[in-house]
């Protein structure tokens, strides 16, 4: 290595903010992508002459009971932190009060919190043991993880698909 000039340098080490309100607003993005996906799927409409037409996933137990857990893993208030925020709330994020959709409503709130609370802002979203990004993997780890309880139901639905086609296939021969 060769040196041009003998001199000295100053290296400033800094938050970048703008890539954390970023990330959170890609948080709030995706979570939001997530609802209206399920949201979609599950809807129901009428056209013009009265005829309904139910999404593919309407009245789904399994997809309500997910948007609602996501609603309320995303949403309801963080036990346990030793920060001075527990809840999306305190950043200026809020539910539409429509739907299951997050909003930032109050950006001045979330500059503020990263600018001054950065570390409570963090462990708001990774603390390890009740941080909401945990809180969320947990749930869908448990959910749509390999041994999820969605994967179970799905391949107990695909085996009751498969057997009803070999019943079919059954009494066709008989007949």
């Amino acid at each position: 290595v060769s040196v041009a000039k003998e001199g000295a340098a100053t290296i400033t080490v800094g938050t970048d903010a703008s890539k954390i309100k970023t990330a959170i607003k890609d948080f709030v993005d995706a979570y939001n992508k997530a609802q209206t996906l399920i949201d979609n799927q599950t809807a129901s409409s009428t056209d013009a002459k009265g005829k309904v037409t139910a999404g593919v996933l309407a009245s789904d137990p399994d997809a309500n009971d997910i948007a609602t857990r996501l609603r309320s893993g995303a949403f309801a208030p963080v036990a346990g932190l030793s920060g001075v925020f527990s809840h999306l709330a305190d950043l200026g994020i809020q539910t539409s009060g429509d739907n299951n959709s997050l909003t930032i409503d109050d950006e001045t709130k979330l500059d503020d919190a990263i600018a001054k609370s950065l570390s409570s802002v963090k462990a708001l979203f990774t603390d390890a043991t009740n941080g909401i990004g945990t809180r969320l993997a947990t749930y869908l780890d448990k959910t749509i993880g390999d041994d999820g309880t969605l994967v179970a139901h799905q391949n107990s639905l695909t085996k009751q698909s498969s057997d009803i086609d070999t019943q079919i296939a059954d009494m066709e021969k008989r007949i």
